[in-house]
């Protein structure tokens, strides 16, 4: 049998000091990365002598009894995964469990995370993970198909029992030892052999028995007897189940610890504390989904929608706790729009809607339930899109499949209905998409109706553009206005009346509302002389030069010398790379991958995120792969990709996934106007540190020098965008020795220059 193990630097014990979501984005390091997960909605809870934790989501964070300080916990901090299912502690051996959906296992002891994947690797029917239990030698995995046993003595998979009729696999819903046995509970028996026996992987051994009843879960051995729970609460006397009284029902949960049992009823809201002598000491109600009791401080912590504890001497909540993060880790929507990160939550017909709100520091929402307390005909639901006033960053738009909303500092303000503008169509508006322009039009896209396109103008009237190549368009999948040439981009998933994926192009005429040109493109002659008719288009990103690079379903195709978009002849591109195994043939880029999403950062690269294969950072003209992030070689958990979106200043990347957002510290941020605020980070590089040194704020494409006292050059090269990076080593192989740096920064047309300077410390 197999494991792998990682030891974790040394100020860390199991599962402690970590680098929170909430971390500053100015202290991550070049390189570096961040989750942003929801944590509301607690499911499960364990607790240990110094910390409670909470899964959530299949995420995990911890709360400090003493100091009540929160910590949360990723593949940043070591973890093998994401998607977490049970979490589980053995408060005899000092040893904590983590399960995955995808079946890996972490055991975390004295320090280090040992990793199981053998379950996860192999490849078997009913291979489901119901339940986590302790024994003196052995951690017991209860499976769809039988018994696992770790040997947390060698930390190795030690055996399997498949214990069903004649050997045949049984979902065993939970396995516990007690002084002198092991019972496996199934649906309606349990199965249960001497604890001594050598040879428990032969069904032979196991004797079966008709449970009390059969909507049994879970089992607990409390002081001494065999507790069974579920429906009903039973309890081992000699060969007889009892009854305790007062009755319990509708058992979720159990946690042993010292001389207390507590039992959990998530859908009777009921907790109860029993003592040693099968006693209720406490009940009490409330939501819960899960309890614990700690005895020494006599605290009850409960999960719901946060960590709280309720004191037995003051019988309240003294206090709550969650992480910063997300009401949702699933969005319909993720984007950058003045300087913030909105996401939005509820896409279904008639789902309350949330618009999540990420300044890149703090969290913030403006949902349903808040709206509605104020204004009980809002329907605030469905939500699709959301933008910013670029004129006002204050105020705020919200497209929903019902209405348009407008909010000022969060607020509610006004709604924009079928009544007050020229949307059409059936019991809802139906608005896909949103923008409001540097000149203070509003456009918004009312898809599945008749006209695609209205604006609102600066006054407040609506106009509708007329446009009968989209009309009745059923899918809105983006919407951009360009730059370079104040192009109107839309691409759609599918148009009824044509049954094609579409980019759609407006060029205005001597008013924003009107039309002088527009074309669309179901299909695109390539500069190749081939033509390509993808099945879907995701999503549009203008790049730096004025370019478009399109995601479809065949990889990314750019448009470029849009001033010739219209003409008849027009083609497209798509990006041949040579083939590594012969140098006269090339294939497209990414030709086998669906594009969702394209962003571009301040060094013009590419950001591409993919339905199945990851993240891709891309170099400008897109023929070479600088970063390829999958679950694999990054934090990431999955390598389905929704939205990337690139804060432009800092240069910081947001990648959501269905399993939650995620943030790189890239090397490339958006170019200044000046040379003016050019600063060196960390700075002094301290003998500790060996990550890259980063120069921030210079102007695009800057020229720059780093020399020592002497003259000497140690680098040297372009900035991306306001960003240059040294990783302090010289030429030879050396990491630069204590001294003065300095930094000389020029701009190509020598117009503007500066010198900034730091220190390095190696003794």
């Amino acid at each position: 049998m197999k494991n792998n193990k990682t030891k974790l630097i040394k100020l860390l014990a199991a599962l402690a000091g970590v680098v929170s979501a909430t971390t500053a984005t100015a202290q991550l390091e070049m390189g570096g990365w961040q989750t942003h997960f929801s944590y509301r909605n607690i499911n499960q809870l364990v607790q240990t002598p110094e910390k409670i934790y909470a899964e959530s989501n299949g995420n995990i964070f911890s709360v400090d009894k003493s100091y009540n300080s929160i910590e949360t916990y990723s593949k940043i901090t070591g973890l093998s995964d994401g998607n977490i299912t049970k979490i589980a502690y053995d408060e005899n051996k000092d040893l904590m469990v983590i399960c995955y959906s995808n079946l890996k296992i972490d055991i975390i002891k004295n320090g280090v995370i040992y990793k199981f994947t053998e379950i996860a690797d192999k490849e078997m029917s009913s291979k489901t993970l119901n339940n986590v239990s302790f024994g003196k030698k052995y951690v017991y995995l209860s499976m769809g198909f039988g018994i696992v046993t770790i040997n947390t003595q060698k930390m190795e998979i030690a055996d399997t029992y498949i214990i069903g009729d004649k050997g045949s696999y049984i979902s065993v819903l939970q396995t516990q030892e007690t002084a002198d046995s092991i019972f496996a509970l199934t649906d309606g028996k349990i199965y249960s052999a001497d604890i001594n026996d050598k040879n428990l992987a032969n069904y032979q051994h196991w004797t079966v028995d008709i449970a009390p009843e059969k909507k049994l879960t879970s089992m607990a051995y409390f002081n001494g007897k065999l507790n069974l729970l579920g429906n009903n609460w039973y309890v081992k006397e000699g060969n007889n189940w009892r009854t305790p009284e007062p009755e319990i029902t509708n058992i979720s949960s159990a946690h042993v610890s010292g001389n207390y049992l507590t039992l959990t009823s998530k859908s009777k809201n009921t907790v109860a504390i029993i003592n040693k002598d099968y006693k209720i000491d406490t009940l009490m109600g409330g939501a819960v989904n899960d309890a614990v009791y700690d005895a020494k401080s006599r605290h009850l912590w409960k999960a719901s929608d946060s960590l709280r504890y309720i004191s037995r001497e003051s019988g309240r909540v003294d206090n709550a706790f969650l992480p910063d993060g997300p009401s949702s880790n699933t969005v319909v929507f993720m984007k950058m729009d003045a300087g913030n990160i909105l996401s939005g939550v509820g896409q279904a017909y008639g789902e309350k809607a949330t618009l999540q709100i990420f300044d890149t520091d703090q969290w913030s929402q403006i949902s349903y339930d808040d709206i509605i307390k104020d204004n009980a005909d809002v329907q605030f639901k469905a939500i699709w899109d959301a933008c910013y006033d670029p004129k006002d960053p204050r105020r705020l738009y919200v497209g929903t499949w019902f209405n348009i909303f407008e909010f000022y500092d969060n607020q509610f303000v006004k709604q924009y209905t079928r009544d007050n503008t020229p949307f059409t169509g059936g019991a809802s508006t139906q608005v896909e998409k949103l923008l409001k322009d540097k000149d203070g039009y509003l456009w918004a896209l009312n898809t599945n109706a008749g006209e695609l396109f209205h604006c609102m103008d600066p006054a407040g009237e609506w106009h509708t553009i007329t446009s009968s190549s989209v009309y009745k368009l059923f899918r809105a999948s983006d919407f951009i206005i360009t730059k370079k040439n104040n192009l109107k981009v839309m691409t759609a998933y599918w148009i009824s009346s044509q049954g094609r994926p579409c980019v759609h192009i407006m060029q205005s005429g001597s008013k924003p509302y009107s039309i002088a040109n527009q074309k669309t493109f179901t299909s695109f002659n390539i500069s190749d002389g081939s033509t390509v008719s993808p099945s879907h288009i995701y999503c549009v990103a203008e790049d730096n030069n004025g370019e478009l690079w399109v995601g479809t379903d065949v990889g990314p195709i750019v448009m470029k010398n849009l001033a010739n978009v219209f003409n008849s002849n027009y083609t497209a591109n798509r990006i041949k790379l040579t083939r590594s195994d012969d140098a006269s043939l090339a294939d497209y880029l990414l030709a086998t991958e669906q594009i969702n999403s394209i962003a571009v950062d301040g060094a013009n690269r590419k950001w591409i995120g993919t339905y199945s294969s990851g993240a891709y950072l891309l170099s400008s003209d897109g023929q070479k792969t600088i970063h390829h992030f999958t679950k694999d070689n990054s934090p990431l958990t999955t390598n389905s990709i929704t939205s990337i979106a690139i804060e432009p200043n800092s240069g910081m990347v947001y990648i959501s996934t269905p399993d939650g957002m995620f943030s790189f510290k890239s090397d490339a941020a958006e170019g200044k106007k000046t040379l003016d605020d050019v600063h060196v980070y960390p700075n002094p590089i301290r003998p500790n540190y060996y990550g890259d040194i980063t120069i921030t704020g210079l102007m695009e494409d800057t020229e720059v020098r780093i020399t020592d006292m002497q003259g000497h050059v140690v680098s040297h090269g372009k900035s991306n965008g306001s960003v240059y990076t040294w990783n302090g080593y010289l030429a030879d192989g050396r990491h630069a020795s204590t001294g003065i740096y300095y930094v000389f920064q020029a701009t190509q047309d020598g117009e503007n220059s500066n010198v900034a300077k730091f220190a390095i410390i190696k003794k």
